[in-house]
């Protein structure tokens, strides 16, 4: 969202499971609450529920992604690695 120099395809052509797509995918919608926090920081007082809602909107993306993490992981443990995990796990 909002970086025009990320490359979408690169991206995509270092997933390589269905955990690191959606751990992709929450650290977007992360940087998008973050974004958005701040950006609510410049926008007059009487506008910011619309900031809020997009906040809200980016929190139930959220929702959704762990939920389906939680789905297709087996363990504690394999929900709570992280893209960086998934790589030294690997070696």
């Amino acid at each position: 969202m909002f970086a025009s120099d990320i490359d979408a395809a690169e991206l995509a052509g270092k997933i390589n499971t269905p955990l690191e797509a959606i751990d992709l995918a929450l650290g977007f919608e992360k940087d998008s609450i973050v974004f958005f926090g701040l950006f609510k920081k410049a926008v007059p007082p009487e506008e910011q529920f619309a900031i809020e809602e997009l906040m809200d909107e980016e929190y139930n993306h959220i929702k959704k992604l762990l939920q389906i993490k939680k789905d297709i992981t087996e363990t504690r443990e394999e929900f709570y690695i992280t893209k960086g995990d998934w790589d030294s796990e690997r070696q």
